[in-house]
């Protein structure tokens, strides 16, 4: 579970160590001009530190507390390669050097790539460092490392509770242009092994068989897609499995882990003016009903071509439509506007720093985003 141990948190506000100092000059950072445009990562007694969407370094902590280990990803350290490679921080500076090969990397190598995580990150700074926000962003790469219940690019939380006193989490997906809304062949090859779908012709299939919670929840992820993301939601809030086996539902571990992070922040002084008012927060005041949320830009299209392709992926032009491929039964559930959970979506033009799209969530509230079965939500 996400969160960092007390013994862990002694150490990076008390230690001498240089990871220790390396870790407070980075809260320093966030909590200043954060020119890096740093964000520092909470996970199960480790921490990861993020700048233009890319991991800069991983760094591990042991049972007692202390400094274990880090790492980063070879294509930093050397311009290319696969996997990671551990790494000795010896100092503020050894940290800066690694910031500055992330940069490089990400802005002369592999910018188109990472176009969507670039976005990730900067919509989560710019809405944080907004005076008046009503959501903050508190985790970025959210999973419960199961293939099939969803990744989530960023997580947030209203800072107003609603009327029953109750904070909500948003699980929120970002996308940029329409580039990455369908559904990739390894992931159709799924649906065509297991008789779903057949094929008709080069790139057109049919439904044979829709989808069903009853008996098609664990047949993993159908990728990163408009389709794929509702499969996964869907999965992630019906698992009956996992309370079975753990007692509790995959979004109580969320619930709890937003609260651990969040006091984490507080005690390392971490947003500390901002997060305040969560210093007294526990599961029980977190909402039940979480806001699944498709976050979607219009970068280099125009926003109306965003929306129809969207669209057409939710209801019904593409072949691999969510209203297609589901079961009406299952859609049911999600398509009312007095629906309990709703899949939303909102639709922005430009980019995240511009005075129209700060705040993400204070202009254009989840609460009053579109239900992505609704066709007002496209127009």
């Amino acid at each position: 579970m996400r969160g960092l141990s007390e013994k862990t948190l002694q150490f990076i506000k008390n230690s001498d160590d240089n990871v220790a100092v390396i870790i407070r000059s980075v809260i320093n950072e966030i909590n200043g001009e954060n020119k890096n445009k740093l964000f520092l990562g909470i996970r199960e007694n480790y921490i990861i530190v993020y700048s233009m969407g890319a991991m800069i370094v991983k760094i591990e902590f042991n049972t007692k507390g202390a400094y274990s280990k880090c790492h980063t990803h070879k294509k930093y350290l050397y311009g290319e390669g696969d996997g990671y490679e551990s790494i000795t921080l010896s100092n503020i500076d050894s940290f800066n050097e690694l910031v500055v090969k992330v940069k490089n990397y990400v802005e002369n190598k592999k910018a188109s790539k990472t176009f969507e995580k670039q976005y990730q990150q900067r919509i989560m700074l710019s809405n944080n460092e907004m005076v008046g926000s009503n959501y903050f962003c508190y985790d970025m790469e959210y999973s419960m490392g199961t293939n099939g219940y969803g990744r989530y690019d960023i997580l947030a939380i209203s800072m107003v509770p609603n009327n029953f006193g109750e904070y909500s989490i948003g699980l929120i997906e970002v996308k940029v242009d329409s580039g990455s809304f369908g559904t990739g062949a390894d992931n159709i090859k799924k649906l065509l092994d297991n008789g779903k779908i057949v094929k008709i012709d080069k790139g057109e299939y049919e439904v044979k068989s829709k989808l069903r919670l009853d008996y098609d929840k664990h047949k993993g992820s159908l990728g990163s897609g408009i389709l794929g993301h509702f499969s996964d939601y869907v999965r992630y809030i019906n698992d009956d499995d996992y309370i079975k086996k753990h007692g509790i539902s995959r979004f109580s571990v969320t619930k709890n882990e937003a609260v651990n992070v969040l006091k984490n922040y507080i005690e390392l002084g971490l947003y500390h003016e901002k997060l305040k008012n969560f210093a007294s927060l526990t599961v029980n005041m977190i909402s039940d009903v979480p806001q699944f949320v498709f976050l979607n830009y219009a970068n280099k299209k125009e926003i109306k071509s965003i929306k129809d392709s969207f669209s057409n992926y939710v209801l019904g032009t593409s072949t691999l439509a969510i209203t297609k491929v589901w079961d009406e039964n299952v859609i049911d559930q999600y398509r009312g506007s007095d629906s309990e959970i709703q899949f939303k979506c909102i639709f922005k033009e430009g980019f995240p720093e511009d005075e129209a799209n700060r705040a993400i969530f204070s202009d254009v509230e989840i609460s009053e985003a579109k239900n992505i079965f609704d066709e007002e939500a496209y127009k």
